[in-house]
């Protein structure tokens, strides 16, 4: 983990295996008295800590616990909640396939959709409070699966979250119970879990900051209204990393915070837009968008970086760029139903997004024996320095009416720096010391170019040249 993303010092401390203040053990699947869950909350809220909640129940599995009536009391750290293990035993304990021990509120949420569900009606829940760890259940059939509010330093993993449908699967926020934000939501941690037919898979909001999401998947196996795999939103600096969204049919993820990275996550057949990212200075490096409905990617703000993704097949655009000062270098960008890069058209405005030009690349350009010598020419704004990218793809785009001839670009070949003069011009030639380009053995392919200038705007693909070798 990098230093961006401290795991606060309590939270080391339980997962570390200190001595524990009290342990309050469930024995049974009874909603309240000896063994419940309901009295081990209540036991270890009164211990003085930190304490821990372990699920020992005997019998043939699942263990299916049902709250009656009233929800189960807040959870209050420095706390960890999971299954029995050898006490040598100081890894985290993942949860089994299928989790053992299941938490189930069909018996308090009728029906559990957005109309009739109430956000309070949660699973578990951690308020006010710090340094909880929650591993190895299922949780399912609430409005949401597991609420943490105005908390910090809450690190779940290894959970499995289904049919929590009126809300979110997790949500952490610092909502200050009146619709407004607080600066309480910070360091929490959501790891190696899994989200199915969840309203939001994970909601991250009312200034929640400092926080990651790594190694979920989450998906739908139905069409469900309002679903969203994560809605990061009022909060900064929080990251998700090394997940997988898919089968929603909306946006699967939607971020508006500053200083995010959105590193190595999949994004494979989802319906509509599979992410709409704004604020200042993301990073959005290395994910793979693949088959989406929409468009993959709407991006806007300054200092936002777009690097090394994979993005095909989309219905829409590749990337859509929604605002100024967005850096797009080193993408692999092909067989998208529309343009590999665009500019987003404001509606109230009716005007497009404005993107530097992009190069022109030459007939002179040629593919021999030593390989490619990719020449061109950029007119643009006099006296700047323009960044150069060329690209290859392996197909011709399938690109049809205005947008017909536009490339996109699926392997990255190179970048060359060049100044315009007076005039606004720069020439250019860009070596390319590759023989087989697509590492097929193929002799024709689809040559194009991006020009990104000083402020880090980086202009649509250029048409593209056909080049044989």
């Amino acid at each position: 983990m990098s230093s961006k993303f401290p795991i606060g010092a309590a939270l080391l401390w339980l997962c570390a295996g200190g001595v524990f203040g009290a342990t309050c053990t469930v024995t049974n699947t009874n909603d309240s008295g000896a063994g419940s869950l309901r009295q081990a909350i209540l036991d270890c809220a009164r211990a003085p800590g930190p304490n821990v909640i372990e699920f020992d129940i005997s019998g043939n599995a699942p263990f299916v616990i049902k709250p009656q009536g009233q929800l189960l009391p807040s959870l209050k750290g420095p706390l960890v909640v999971r299954l029995k293990r050898a006490a040598s035993d100081l890894t985290p304990a993942p949860a089994p396939a299928p989790p053992s021990v299941v938490l189930d509120g069909s018996s308090l949420v009728k029906p559990h959709l957005p109309a009739g569900c109430p956000i309070a009606t949660a699973g578990l829940t951690v308020g006010d409070s710090h340094a909880v760890e929650i591993s190895g259940l299922e949780v399912r059939n609430f409005c949401v699966g597991i609420a943490v509010v105005r908390s910090n330093d809450v690190f779940i993993h290894d959970v499995r979250i289904v049919d929590n449908r009126g809300a979110a699967g997790v949500l952490f926020t610092g909502d200050d119970g009146k619709g407004g934000s607080t600066n309480r939501s910070f360091n929490n941690r959501l790891f190696n879990s899994a989200f199915v037919d969840n309203g939001t898979g994970v909601a991250l909001t009312r200034g929640t900051r400092d926080s990651i999401v790594q190694g979920a998947t989450i998906s739908l196996t139905q069409a469900l209204p309002e679903a969203a795999a994560v809605e990061f939103s009022s909060g900064d600096n929080n990251a998700a990393i090394g997940n997988t969204f898919s089968k929603f049919a909306g946006r699967a993820v939607a971020i508006s915070g500053n200083h995010y990275t959105i590193r190595d996550n999949k994004f494979v057949d989802n319906k509509g837009i599979a992410m709409r990212a704004s604020g200042k200075d993301l990073l959005i490096l290395g994910n793979t968008f693949l088959d989406n409905g929409g468009v993959a990617l709407t991006v806007s703000g300054a200092g936002a970086r777009v690097q090394e993704n994979v993005i095909s097949g989309s219905g829409g655009q590749g990337v859509l760029v929604a605002g100024g000062g967005v850096t797009l270098s080193r993408n692999s960008i092909f067989n998208n139903g529309r343009l590999g890069i665009d500019a987003a058209t404001a509606a109230a405005a009716g005007s497009a997004v404005r993107l530097p030009n992009c190069p022109q690349l030459s007939a002179t350009s040629k593919w021999g024996a030593e390989g490619l010598v990719l020449n061109g020419t950029l007119v643009a704004s006099p006296n700047q320095a323009y960044a150069i990218e060329v690209f290859g793809s392996r197909a011709a785009d399938h690109h049809t009416g205005d947008e017909k001839g536009w490339g996109e670009g699926e392997r990255y070949l190179g970048t060359r720096r060049v100044t315009t003069d007076a005039a606004g011009k720069a020439e250019f030639s860009i070596p390319v010391n590759l023989t087989d380009p697509f590492s097929n053995g193929q002799g024709t392919g689809y040559f194009t170019a991006t020009a990104t200038d000083a402020n880090g705007s980086t202009s649509k693909f250029s048409r593209s040249l056909q080049i044989t070798k």
